[in-house]
């Protein structure tokens, strides 16, 4: 971070704490298109899952305490576009010692590979979560065409979705439709496919190419959760009721 951008991150922090002023900031609504690479058919009902980051702050410069200031879900329509409303965030939630990382959007559909961005530049401010850099672009996507390719999909948005939904306070309530989907591509995918019973997990992981695959949804459904999630919502009681 420059030192021109930490002294107003410094300042605007003084300036929440002392004057108890405008405690939150906004992400704007986001709009976007995605096409099929090959055909620049429109790709609809792919899975978005939208977030942005901070961290505490630490004397040695390390990165601190982690935390998620927004998430949130959507889904692309029939002709590709991509629409999310503007997500209120909190301001500064380690006070002065806030740095702010990034904001990140999520793209999954069974067939295509994943579509990844971070919203970061090198100042890594407050900035970078205030405007959306690819706002009303199109973007195009490539399917896979390999089993590799697959399981690297796979992987990846398990990764990305499972992160999302264990990182925010009862993330699971936020993006549900998103651990669905990932949850049904691994079940489909893996028929046929034995399990990895060494790995002695109480919910099936197949491996690929060097490649642990398995369903966050599974995953959070039998497994113990973090603190932060003490206030929640259980999982298996959420699931389990009209949402399933």
């Amino acid at each position: 971070m420059s030192a021109k951008n930490l002294t107003a991150n410094t300042l605007c922090a003084w300036a929440v704490v002392l004057s108890g002023c405008d405690k939150s900031a906004i992400m704007p609504a986001i709009r976007m298109s995605f096409v099929d690479s090959a055909t620049n058919a429109p790709v609809s009902e792919a899975n978005v899952v939208f977030s942005a980051h901070a961290h505490r702050g630490t004397i040695t410069g390390d990165g601190g305490e982690p935390t998620t200031l927004f998430l949130v879900e959507a889904t692309t329509n029939k002709d590709g576009s991509l629409s999310i409303p503007a997500q209120p965030f909190p301001y500064a939630p380690f006070g002065m010692n806030t740095n702010y990382d990034y904001a990140k959007l999520v793209v999954f559909k069974p067939g295509y590979k994943v579509w990844s961005v971070s919203n970061m530049s090198s100042s890594g401010s407050l900035t970078d979560l205030k405007k959306w850099y690819y706002n009303n672009q199109q973007v195009k996507i490539s399917t896979t065409s390999t089993e590799s390719e697959e399981a690297e999909a796979l992987d990846w948005a398990a990764g990305e979705i499972g992160d999302a939904a264990t990182s925010y306070p009862c993330g699971w309530t936020r993006i549900p439709k998103s651990l669905k989907a990932i949850d049904t591509a691994v079940d489909i995918w893996s028929k046929g496919r034995e399990s990895d019973k060494s790995s002695g997990s109480p919910y099936p992981i197949y491996r690929f190419d060097n490649r642990r695959i398995s369903s966050p949804l599974k995953q959070l459904l039998s497994e113990q959760l973090d603190p932060i999630h003490k206030d929640c919502i259980a999982p298996t009681a959420y699931f389990a009721g009209a949402q399933r």
